[in-house]
């Protein structure tokens, strides 16, 4: 990154940094870091700390993953989907969220997205 300090190369930066971030250990052992908290985080009854922090800590989870893969290899909506109804499943809070998209699955409508089923919960 210092090496393109005197010329103010923001662009040649960034494909230093990327490129550092694709290929380094660190940057692998954060990515499996973040996919086993992605995978194993669960919320349940006896879980004491604020829900919302839960939900908004497991979307940053998300979102850093993604940051460090490329497009091609981010989490189809549908399986952030399940993951999220997964981490949240063992909680009675969130039961509410699942009667409600599934009333409106019976009226005919389309299975929530993601971001919808973020929104919902």
């Amino acid at each position: 990154m210092h090496a393109h300090e005197a010329t103010g190369d923001a662009q040649a930066v960034w494909r230093d940094y990327s490129s550092y971030m694709g290929t380094s250990t660190t940057a692998y052992m954060e990515l499996e870091d973040l996919l086993s908290l992605i995978t194993s985080a669960r919320i349940t009854i006896s879980y004491r700390g604020h829900m919302i922090k839960f939900i908004t800590d497991w979307l940053d989870y998300i979102q850093r993953y993604e940051a460090l893969v490329p497009t091609k290899s981010h989490f189809p909506s549908n399986m952030k989907k399940a993951m999220l109804q997964n981490a949240l499943q063992g909680h009675n809070a969130f039961l509410n969220a699942t009667q409600i998209e599934s009333f409106s699955i019976a009226q005919g409508n389309e299975p929530l997205d993601f971001d919808a089923y973020v929104g919902l919960v």
